[in-house]
């Protein structure tokens, strides 16, 4: 926020807090005294008065929090900082509202009760006022924060999907462009495809289906070049013309995972069926797990777990020792 926004955000507030504060005061002096309240009879004079005391009250508490906001929130937020704020903030205009009404009253009014008393409201009103404009404040700000933390949540989650199938791919080239330089050449053409689309999606929160059938297709084409007859991916036709939206990298995410933890042979090829069921894209394998003993993280299911749960959705993964499962939900188009 510029400088200028801040300005004119603070001369609002002390607008909008002074006014209030004026209203209320005289709702409650006719609640809790309503004989007094009209045989007081106010004067021009009187509500003169009423709101330059409410404005130069505001101004000093509105002033006030604006700088133990920037010395205990503006830095750091936490619930222990904005308490210690709230409480300085109280003390500190206790401590203005008796100076403020001894003031007032000794030059204007001495020695009227009514006057001390509405003096007293008039502050009373003016704090809890700024107290509430503090809370909006600091609430303003967690929102914020947390809309900054779940973009860059969503972004390394979707850099950290990319780098291992790209490497692999990379390797398999190099290995290709010795042995087979045609064939270099077309899985070349194909990565390239792959990677742009990775580029152009990575900022994006959601991508057609559709889309990401068809980059799953090609991710497929790249494996049979380096790893011929090993492999057979059966997609539904449906989910080729599905308009809905899925999360980025999503289906290949799960088809790669499948590869990476199953063995596969030209004598005993993986198979791996993609498919739509209901509001779930699912993806199934069986299961024929590599023998390792390196532990696995499953990162890039938790990564996925992670990234439908901030839209509200639930990744759901089964697995009987014949099949593999996952199913993806279909997001509403955009």
């Amino acid at each position: 926020m510029s400088n200028m926004s801040k300005y004119n955000s603070f001369i609002k507030n002390w607008c909008i807090i002074s006014i209030a504060t004026c209203i209320f005061s005289y709702i409650m002096w006719g609640l809790m005294d309503f004989e007094t309240f009209v045989g007081t009879g106010l004067t021009i004079e009187d509500l003169c008065f009423d709101i330059a005391y409410c404005s130069f009250y505001t101004l000093f508490s509105l002033w006030v929090s604006f700088f133990l906001g920037n010395i205990f929130v503006r830095d750091k937020i936490s619930y222990p900082r904005f308490a210690t704020h709230i409480l300085l903030l109280l003390l500190a205009n206790s401590v203005w509202a008796v100076a403020f009404e001894n003031i007032f009253d000794n030059l204007w009014h001495a020695g009227n009760d009514v006057y001390w008393d509405r003096l007293y409201v008039f502050g009373l009103i003016a704090t809890l006022l700024t107290m509430v404009n503090a809370c909006m404040y600091y609430c303003s700000i967690l929102i914020r924060k947390e809309k900054e933390n779940v973009v860059l949540t969503n972004n390394l989650l979707r850099q950290q999907m990319n780098p291992h199938f790209i490497f692999n791919s990379i390797n398999t080239l190099a290995d290709l462009i010795e042995e087979n330089p045609v064939q270099a050449e077309s899985f070349t053409l194909k990565f390239s495809e792959i990677y742009r689309y990775v580029v152009t999606h990575l900022d994006d929160e959601t991508v057609p289906v559709h889309e990401e059938i068809h980059f799953v297709k090609n991710y497929c084409e790249l494996q049979e070049i380096s790893s011929p007859h090993t492999i057979h991916v059966e997609i539904a036709e449906e989910l080729e013309r599905c308009k809905n939206k899925t999360l980025p990298l999503a289906i290949q995410m799960m088809v790669e995972n499948a590869i990476k933890h199953n063995c596969h042979t030209k004598e005993s090829p993986l198979s791996i069926s993609v498919y739509c069921h209901g509001e779930y894209i699912i993806v199934r394998n069986v299961v024929n797990p590599i023998k390792s003993t390196l532990p696995t993280t499953q990162k890039g299911l938790s990564n996925l777990r992670l990234r439908y749960s901030q839209l509200g959705k639930e990744l759901v993964v089964s697995n009987d020792n014949k099949y593999f499962e996952v199913k993806l939900p279909i997001l509403s188009k955009s």
